[in-house]
């Protein structure tokens, strides 16, 4: 008798012939644990390799995007500076064999992300209750799942979306400030709204590492000795590595830089109150094992109170192989089954002993929700 292999990695994962296994939903993690899945999906989204396909164009997109331009044929790194704001599991889902990006060019649709968009992306993946869309609404008072890093003044009476930063760091004062960014961790972030002519302009910056604070005999802290690292994303090309990309990874400020253009620090809400959401998955409808045979298509929903990244339906042969897959990246908290297609006919498969696995993945981790083995 063959036993079945299934090169899938689970905290914990129950099999039972022909009947389907609900497994929980991966465990909450700390904050330190939350903080590292953001620092992770932003690396993964700002190393991301992909070869540009056709000649995309955003020159006139947006006043920050006058040089963005991408080639075909060339090789670049990091997700697209785009405002169609997504993951990185839909990007490569979007990719062929040979890593060429298949999917939208023009920049409203194309799959990639902006700069504060992409701090967005990575904190959803450990808050399901974050709203902020962008710097416009970034800051504090807005009230949208970003509170404040120290003790400065944040409140002040205007719109939200017409807030200048540089107004918080007058009502707060540059030392409150300074000590606000010695404070700092990583995956929280440093943002800047500022005013250029009568338009009003903005940039985040994920915190990559914590900050080196050095201070004088007195206890002041020195602005152009202290400093810390950031990764983002940017709407021109990095001038200071030797490849095609638009992101900035660990790269180096200092207070003085960061003051000088008005950041003010931030992070997630849940970072500061400890108090991380736990994760739910559930699985309702699922096709039945004696009905994997005869079609070709399943049935079902999936559902969770975080973003669905990615499904996976795995159907293995006795010897471990697999026989037949199908994905799909939703970006959603509701999936139907019915929309993954197997990329070979399941009802062509020869007759034998098989094994289903889907495996759902939101931020927090990797989930099997079903297990079951089926006789064609």
């Amino acid at each position: 008798m063959k036993m079945f292999y299934c090169p899938i990695v689970a905290a914990a994962v129950l099999l039972c012939c022909n009947r389907n296994i609900y497994a929980a939903a991966p465990p909450t993690p700390s904050v330190a644990e939350a903080r590292q899945i953001v620092l992770s999906y932003m690396t993964q989204m700002a190393t991301q390799q992909w070869v540009c396909q056709t000649f995309m164009d955003f020159t006139r997109a947006r006043p920050y995007t006058k040089t963005l331009t991408y080639q075909p044929g060339t090789r670049y790194i990091g997700i697209p500076y785009v405002s169609n704001h997504r993951g990185v599991e839909l990007f490569r889902h979007n990719l062929d064999a040979n890593k060429v990006y298949l999917g939208p060019t023009n920049y409203a649709h194309c799959l990639g992300v902006s700069c504060a968009p992409a701090i967005k992306v990575a904190y959803r993946n450990v808050s399901p209750t974050l709203t902020f869309t962008g710097t416009p609404n970034i800051l504090p008072h807005a009230r949208k799942g970003i509170v404040a890093v120290g003790n400065y003044q944040w409140e002040v009476d205007t719109p939200a979306n017409a807030t200048l930063t540089k107004d918080i760091i007058a009502a707060s004062g540059t030392n409150a400030i300074l000590e606000a960014y010695a404070l700092l961790q990583p995956a929280d972030t440093i943002a800047a709204r500022t005013l250029s002519g009568t338009n009003i302009f903005g940039h985040a910056r994920l915190v990559s590492s914590a900050p080196e604070v050095v201070r004088d005999s007195k206890g002041k802290i020195n602005t152009r000795e202290s400093w810390l690292r950031v990764t983002e994303q940017c709407g021109s090309f990095n001038k200071d590595v030797d490849y095609n990309t638009t992101w900035r990874v660990n790269k180096k400020y200092t207070f003085a830089d960061l003051i000088a253009k008005h950041y003010v620090p931030l992070t997630l809400e849940e970072f500061k109150t400890g108090k991380l959401v736990p994760a739910e998955i559930t699985v309702t409808g699922l096709t039945p094992a004696e009905k994997i045979p005869t079609q070709n298509k399943l049935q079902g929903e999936v559902s969770s109170n975080f973003l669905i990244n990615q499904v996976d339906a795995t159907i293995y042969d006795a010897d471990g192989r697999i026989a037949s897959h199908g994905r799909s990246c939703p970006e959603s908290r509701q999936f139907d089954l019915a929309a993954i297609s197997f990329d070979k006919d399941v009802t062509k498969l020869p007759a034998g002993a098989y094994r289903f696995v889907l495996t759902v993945k939101i931020g927090y981790g990797d989930s099997v929700q079903a297990d079951y083995t089926f006789t064609k």
